[in-house]
């Protein structure tokens, strides 16, 4: 099962899975797997045995539906690969459910619908005050994290004459990428033989470093049309920048684009993801009646929840939020925690108000 798995990450690898994607798989492996099941034969695996597994032994690890569900995932398609390969007859998983999503309590929902009434209003406030409005205004767009962290000077679109809209052109992001680990990996146990992590490891291949990636898929490539006082002040940020970029205690980092970034630190350097959700904190500590916990992330879900509200159909929502086509269903259901009642409103209202027509 060691090789199955090992086999089916080096694939993965090699096809262009995002490295934070490869990262994540590699410690479920490691982790996980490996250790309940690396050396015994992957035909010998059976389907009782494997819900044991999903359904008692990582519970009781403490690992929660999610962390269980990315487990899953590496398990059932490292044994998909083999049943393609021929090296498999049968799928011993066949039939074997994950554990459902995590879904979002409806006092979680109700929050982040009665945020999306006022946060905008308030977060660009503060954000005005401590120089920061270009980057939460991309935030209440809807964009991820590491899109807006990855925007260069030509993300933003002058070349449209300004009828057509001015446009953010999302098209890559920022992703911190580890190095790799140049020892033996020990199928039995998931350990190296080194038994140092990779920051340590004697045979250290490569070097961690930040890149420019494309978007998380296809359809995450888009354009964002903005008005022309939006417009405005992000060309003004990026002057900013491009004055910054002058100074003798500018010092970017290495790497295609990531000298023309226009979110950065005072040295020029890229943002940290934990110090952009430092940052989003400061600002809206003094905001009230916000949801529990709310992350940058969360921003993402009050932009969708806005443009429901606000009219949008699925076609609106996969152009604003780069969804693939074949999940936007999906997505709008759980992702959204929009007033749908809302929605219906107008075709509601005629109803009950056909009740007591004229006769």
């Amino acid at each position: 099962m060691g090789d199955c798995l090992i086999d089916w990450l080096t694939e993965r690898k090699t096809q262009g899975l995002a490295p934070n994607s490869i990262h994540m798989y590699d410690v479920r492996i490691r982790n996980h797997l490996l250790p309940a099941f690396g050396t015994a034969p992957v035909r010998l695996l059976t389907y009782d045995q494997l819900r044991l597994f999903f359904d008692t032994t990582l519970p009781a690890k403490g690992l929660g539906p999610d962390s269980i569900r990315q487990v899953f995932v590496c398990l059932r398609s490292a044994m998909d690969y083999y049943l393609r390969d021929g090296k498999l007859t049968t799928h011993p998983m066949l039939g074997l459910k994950p554990p459902a999503k995590k879904s979002k309590a409806i006092e979680s929902t109700k929050a982040i619908r009665r945020a999306s009434k006022f946060l905008g209003k308030y977060l660009m406030v503060e954000a005005r005050k401590a120089d920061q409005e270009a980057r939460w205004f991309c935030g209440l767009l809807g964009m991820r994290q590491g899109e807006v962290l990855g925007l260069t000077d030509d993300s933003l679109d002058g070349a449209r004459p300004k009828d057509r809209g001015r446009r953010i052109i999302v098209k890559q992001q920022l992703q911190r990428v580890s190095a790799e680990h140049g020892c033996t990996l020990d199928h039995a146990t998931g350990r190296w033989s080194c038994g140092r992590q990779t920051s340590n490891c004697p045979k250290r291949i490569g070097e961690t470093r930040w890149v420019l990636q494309r978007t998380k898929t296809e359809s995450s490539y888009r354009e964002i049309v903005i008005s022309e006082r939006a417009w405005q002040m992000l060309i003004e940020h990026r002057n900013k920048q491009r004055a910054r970029r002058k100074l003798r205690t500018f010092h970017p980092e290495s790497g295609d684009g990531l000298d023309e970034l226009l979110f950065i630190r005072e040295d020029g350097k890229p943002i940290y993801a934990q110090r952009d959700r430092s940052a989003l904190e400061e600002l809206i500590s003094s905001i009230k009646h916000l949801p529990m916990d709310l992350t940058v992330h969360t921003l993402r879900h009050i932009a969708t929840t806005v443009l429901i509200d606000g009219g949008a159909d699925r076609d609106d929502l996969i152009a604003m939020m780069g969804w693939s086509p074949k999940n936007a269903d999906a997505q709008i259901a759980t992702y959204s925690s929009a007033d749908v009642a809302l929605r219906a409103s107008k075709t509601s209202l005629q109803y009950v108000e056909g009740f007591y027509g004229e006769a």
